[in-house]
């Protein structure tokens, strides 16, 4: 009876010990929770990972999501707030649960981040759990081999709103992608937010008895008058019809690339041929027709002599100064610079219009990418979920603020929206009135840059409310607010040519022999074609450039490119 009565006391105490160890052990991972979620409503059912718990919407305790950015001069707070500490951090850890804590800031200018970033990998210091970073300098660090595929985690803990966005650009996913595993997530834009339409002088036209030119024939005859008519009226034949920047590459804004476009080429981008294989759009017949042209316009004045000392900010000063009278550059532009013209000429007036086609009615541009930022996530974070967690709720809630959501308005009160005589408005004149201090941008503060977007919402908005339909959603409003008729109409008229932006196909890391050969091959490319430009060579030295860019490099570049598209297909 004794022995039995000790065997069972040993088991009882056992029993205690074990008990007293597991609750031990789930206190621990409490306390020390550094990061982790589970997902929220929109995510499915992905399970919550074990030793987090929740309160409603918010983790309980709170967990820490460390991270670092640079902090660009656009970026404002108000007295007594920084990007440690603002009203943005402050909502996300009361309202999610989600401390936000930044091991390192530095200013961004003159690369000070990337250079951070850099000495920080050389030194192998602690990298905190996510990271946004500049597409340029992502390759560098996915290759450390120190961040973690973020595909499946995507897959499982992304909420359907996010999922949507990124299907309607999946070849955004490519640049990241390493032996078919995704490293980094782009932060998206919105579509076609770059692309070009043509900027003429209305009141140039009007005086001269123009008609808008829809050719590039057209184009000519217009450029002609511009030059030799005297259109600014002060007796003197000093006006530059055509504004480009030849400095700049072929594909920044103020460029050439419409040119070639007109002719079925797209010069420094990769493009597909018909049987769908990547090759080099410098080289392309239709290149070799731009070149004509530019040569043709310079020589008959209606390119500025200096054109290619010129970069983008010298090339648009020619139009706000009232020297130039066309200028191709994106939708934004005439908020800014082309706005400066009607303050520096009185009189003028500027209106968009679309591309002009080509022979056979061709046209074409290079389409920017819907993403210039990307995150990365740190293989030493135990539970990335947490960052899905904040994502998945401002995807949910502002990306597309239903009349419910707790951004419907902006995301602060008393930062990028105010309540002035019972209504909210985000005019920053109405806000600075009430505060007593400027606008902030709280978007600025959130770990996406930019904040979440959803690529087709803006250009569907714009164009709803440009064919006469009603504003029925928050963010309807508040595109009918800001756009005027004729910002609706230049956004309709980069819809309408949609077809003809084209992508750079290739956006992977440098090849092996782009990496060996890009000094020398982009050295022999703007030799020759600044040459041509100024008529210094031929027009058929460019058949000579081709053959001596496959010669060097060229080819096996080209198969190398090939190479990486097939491995990216499918992923």
């Amino acid at each position: 009876m004794k022995v039995a009565s000790r065997k069972i006391i040993l088991l009882l105490i056992v029993l205690l010990m074990t008990t007293v160890v597991s609750a031990c052990r789930n206190s621990s991972n409490n306390e020390d929770a550094t990061s982790g979620a589970s997902p929220g409503a929109s995510q499915g059912e992905a399970a919550e990972p074990e030793g987090l718990t929740m309160d409603g919407e918010k983790y309980s305790p709170a967990v820490t999501m460390t991270t670092a950015r640079g902090v660009g001069p656009s970026v404002s707070f108000v007295e007594g707030e920084s990007i440690e500490d603002n009203v943005h951090t402050r909502w996300v850890e009361e309202n999610l649960g989600i401390k936000i804590k930044y091991l390192w800031t530095t200013s961004n200018a003159n690369d000070a981040f990337k250079t951070k970033l850099r000495l920080t990998l050389s030194a192998n210091e602690p990298l905190p759990d996510v990271l946004t970073v500049p597409t340029d300098v992502a390759h560098e660090l996915i290759d450390s081999g120190k961040f973690q595929p973020v595909g499946e985690l995507f897959d499982n803990y992304a909420g359907e709103v996010w999922k949507a966005a990124m299907d309607e650009v999946p070849a955004e996913w490519y640049p990241y992608i390493r032996e078919g595993k995704k490293y980094g997530i782009p932060n998206l834009d919105y579509k076609m937010s770059n692309n070009n339409v043509m900027w003429i002088r209305e009141d140039w036209l009007t005086k001269l008895n123009l008609q808008p030119p829809k050719t590039i024939e057209e184009l000519e005859k217009v450029m002609e008058a511009f030059r030799n008519d005297d259109p600014d009226g002060n007796g003197v034949k000093d006006t530059v019809p055509l504004v480009l920047a030849l400095k700049t590459i072929a594909h920044s804004w103020v460029n050439t690339g419409w040119i070639f476009g007109a002719y079925g080429a797209l010069p420094e981008a990769w493009v597909k041929d018909d049987s769908g294989k990547l090759v080099y759009g410098s080289t392309l017949p239709g290149t070799k027709q731009g070149l004509g042209k530019i040569q043709e316009w310079m020589k008959a004045g209606y390119i500025h002599k200096e054109a290619a000392l010129h970069d983008e900010t010298k090339a648009y000063q020619l139009f706000t100064a009232g020297t130039s009278g066309i200028m191709v550059a994106p939708t934004w532009a005439d908020a800014w610079p082309l706005k400066e013209t009607v303050t520096n000429v009185p009189g003028a007036k500027i209106k968009a219009y679309p591309l002009p086609v080509g022979p056979g009615g061709k046209a074409g541009q290079l389409s920017g990418p819907t993403h210039y930022m990307v995150t990365l996530i740190s293989k030493d974070m135990k539970n990335p979920e947490i960052y899905f967690r904040y994502m998945n709720y401002f995807y949910d809630n502002y990306a597309n603020p239903s009349e419910d959501s707790p951004f419907v308005d902006g995301l602060a009160e008393g930062y990028d929206y105010v309540i002035k005589d019972g209504t909210p408005t985000s005019d920053r004149a109405a806000v600075e009135e009430v505060t007593g201090h400027k606008f902030i941008r709280v978007q600025d503060y959130l770990l996406s840059e930019p904040a979440p977007r959803i690529p087709s919402l803006q250009i569907n908005a714009i164009s709803k409310l440009h064919a006469g339909g009603k504003p029925e959603t928050p963010f309807e409003r508040k595109m009918a607010s800001i756009y005027t008729p004729e910002g609706g109409q230049t956004v309709q008229i980069a819809l309408d040519q949609a077809e003809f932006a084209h992508n750079n196909e290739f956006v992977g890391n440098p090849t092996p022999t782009m990496n060996a050969k890009r000094e020398l091959l982009t050295k022999l490319e703007k030799d020759i074609f600044g040459r041509i430009h100024y008529g210094r060579e031929p027009l058929d030295a460019f058949d000579k450039f081709v053959e001596e860019w496959k010669r060097l490099g060229g080819d096996q570049i080209t198969q190398e490119v090939n190479d990486w598209y097939q491995s990216v297909q499918g992923n």
